[in-house]
C-alpha cells in the first residue's frame, strides 16, 4: 500500500496480535492526490454499525482509558476509527508535519 501507512499499522497497538484492516488500498482522486482507504469487514449486519459511549463518541476506550478491544473487534466503525488513529498517531509522532 504505502510504507508509512504499513509502518503505522505495524507500530500501533494491536487489537488481537495483529494490526491490520481487512482491506487497504490507495485511491487516486481526480485532482491527482492519493487517499488511503482502510476497510473493516464484519459478518453480521448489526456489527456494521458503531458502538458509541454515553457522550455519543466512538467507544474505543474503557472507563480506565484503555483500548476497548471488544468494541474495536466487534464493530466495523470502531475498527476503522482504530486504524485511522494508528495512521494519525504515526504521522504526528514520527513524521515531520510542517507548521504554519
Amino acid at each position: 500500500m504505502n510504507t508509512e501507512i504499513d509502518q503505522a499499522l505495524n507500530d500501533y497497538f494491536s487489537k488481537n496480535g495483529g494490526n491490520r484492516p481487512d482491506t487497504k488500498l490507495i485511491l487516486k482522486a481526480n485532482d491527482g492526490k492519493d487517499y488511503p482507504v482502510l476497510i473493516e469487514y464484519k459478518g453480521y449486519k448489526d456489527k456494521l454499525l458503531v458502538k458509541l459511549d454515553d457522550e455519543g463518541n466512538v467507544a474505543n476506550k474503557t472507563s480506565k482509558n484503555q483500548p476497548d478491544f471488544a468494541n474495536i473487534n466487534s464493530y466495523a466503525v470502531n475498527g476503522a476509527v482504530h486504524y485511522a488513529n494508528a495512521v494519525l498517531h504515526y504521522y504526528y509522532s514520527v513524521c515531520s508535519v510542517p507548521q504554519n
